[in-house]
């Protein structure tokens, strides 16, 4: 049967339009990828931005591109017009022209970096002639940062001096959209658990370090199924809130009055610990801003008694159902969007203002936790002990690692929440007992969340420029990660035998 030359037109247009359609199709999806780069550069500007030097003093961004066998390399590029747009399965979807374009625009940006990097060299060099650094600190170490989601995370990395490493400034940051099987050019990889990948890069080589950081505990984390034989013999340090991490990371300390808080970094920064303050607590003497405190005055202030700010009202620790068992026998004042009865404490005040201006006035503040978790203490509870305030905490396991015996009352030391509630009432009646924990705690300082952040990652530079000493694989992550840390919460309304 012949084909009629209607029914080859009717072919011929079907097609035409076919062709036509797929045109459209990819113009959308470009549109779509430029739109979508444009609105992340708008919500992140400073991981897209070039950054001053209150930031990171140089900050590469890595672009690894390929087409067909062939690839081209622009890692080490420093600027706003190198970011590269990748699919969830790690594949980098550019077109020659694409690439034509990105090497002409980069030309510029090449030279800035090469500049740079030249000037650096040559600072190097100045320091160790005069003996300042080591011959070896040449070498300019590269942190790559993939998937960074973490808020707190986030803000200690944009923060970051490397600059003010006391060993080695040599490190550098630099951050990457996505990741496929290609090896990353680094010499550190940092992977934050919200958001590992589902194909992961290889080693690129033996020195190369593969970093998890872990901010919240993993009974809130079940993004990443870290018991995947792919993890295992995987990554080479820990980055977390615990104690026992490669690298510690918390969310602050406490150290004596007397205490430096240089020698605290550099300690920290060579060995990767710091001594408890608590050790010392049997020598405390009153230090000079206790003398000049007039406590019964700070304690004459206080005509409230118990204040709670709060965020997420439903937790594992069911920190909800004990403030709300504490509240038939003392007044608890709850600040925030679980404030049921729609107190006006704040005002129109920002958070830090209203914590500043009512803390004199209220005698304890509750610092429970969301779990039941080793090691797990947020900011809230360092952010408040340096104010005349007696902090009520519960939920990290082993607080005395980390505030000094005697500053605080543990909720774990009583056995039931109208027990504790009782005692505060007691103790916030008896103006000497009371200020004595004042008094104690006034020979203690705190390190703030920022200055830890800088403290761990100078001391991942220091591993960095002595990699040989330092070299791990952890072999089982998911059974480090989950292994004894946690606990769940038992009914606390029932009193302890």
């Amino acid at each position: 049967m012949k084909t009629k030359p209607k029914q080859l037109l009717e072919i011929y247009m079907f097609g035409v339009i076919i062709f036509v359609v797929a045109i459209v199709v990819i113009d959308a999806i470009a549109l779509l990828q430029y739109y979508t780069l444009t609105s992340l550069k708008q919500k992140y500007p400073k991981f897209y931005d070039t950054p001053t030097d209150e930031y990171m003093p140089l900050i590469f961004r890595h672009t690894n591109m390929s087409m067909g066998s062939k690839q081209m390399d622009t890692s080490g590029i420093q600027g706003s017009n190198d970011v590269t747009i990748e699919n969830y399965d790690g594949k980098y979807n550019v077109s020659s022209n694409d690439i034509q374009f990105r090497q002409k625009s980069l030309k510029s940006v090449d030279t800035t970096a090469d500049e740079k990097m030249t000037l650096a060299a040559k600072t190097f060099s100045e320091k160790i002639s005069e003996g300042a650094l080591n011959i070896n600190e040449g070498k300019t170490h590269r942190i790559a940062l993939y998937g960074v989601q973490h808020p707190v995370l986030r803000h200690r990395i944009l923060s970051m001096k490397m600059s003010s490493c006391y060993t080695y400034n040599n490190c550098r940051f630099f951050y990457i959209e996505g990741l496929g099987m290609e090896k990353v050019e680094a010499d550190a990889v940092i992977f934050d658990e919200r958001n590992i990948p589902e194909i992961l890069p290889a080693h690129s080589n033996k020195n190369q370090v593969f970093i998890y950081t872990e901010l919240e505990p993993p009974l809130f984390n079940h993004k990443t199924n870290l018991d995947r034989r792919r993890f295992f013999n995987y990554f080479n340090y820990t980055m977390t809130y615990r104690l026992d991490s490669t690298i510690p990371f918390p969310y602050g300390s406490v150290v004596l009055t007397s205490v430096e808080v240089d020698a605290v970094r550099k300690l920290f920064e060579t060995k990767g610990y710091f001594e408890s303050a608590n050790r010392a607590v049997a020598q405390l003497t009153d230090n000079q801003d206790n003398v000049r405190k007039n406590y019964r005055h700070i304690f004459q202030q206080k005509h409230k008694q118990v204040v709670w700010f709060v965020g997420r009202c439903t937790t594992a620790s069911k920190r909800e159902q004990y403030v709300k068992e504490m509240r038939k026998y003392i007044d608890i004042d709850v600040v925030g969007a679980c404030n049921s009865e729609n107190l006006n404490i704040c005002q129109n005040e920002s958070k830090l203002e209203c914590e500043y201006r009512i803390s004199p006035i209220y005698k304890f503040y509750i610092a429970f936790e969301i779990s039941f978790c080793n090691d797990y203490i947020t900011e809230k509870t360092f952010r408040w002990f340096s104010r005349d305030i007696v902090l009520v905490v519960r939920g990290a396991r082993n607080y005395d690692k980390f505030l000094p015996k005697g500053t605080y009352i543990d909720a774990e030391q009583f056995r039931s929440p109208m027990e504790l509630a009782l005692y505060l009432t007691e103790l916030g009646s008896d103006e000497m007992r009371y200020t004595e924990i004042l008094r104690r705690k006034g020979n203690y300082k705190v390190i703030d969340t920022k200055t830890h952040g800088q403290m761990s990652f100078c001391n991942l530079c220091y591993r960095l420029n002595n990699i040989a000493h330092y070299r791990n694989v952890i072999a089982d992550m998911s059974n480090w990660r989950k292994g004894n840390t946690c606990e769940n919460a038992s009914d606390m309304l029932t009193s302890k035998e």
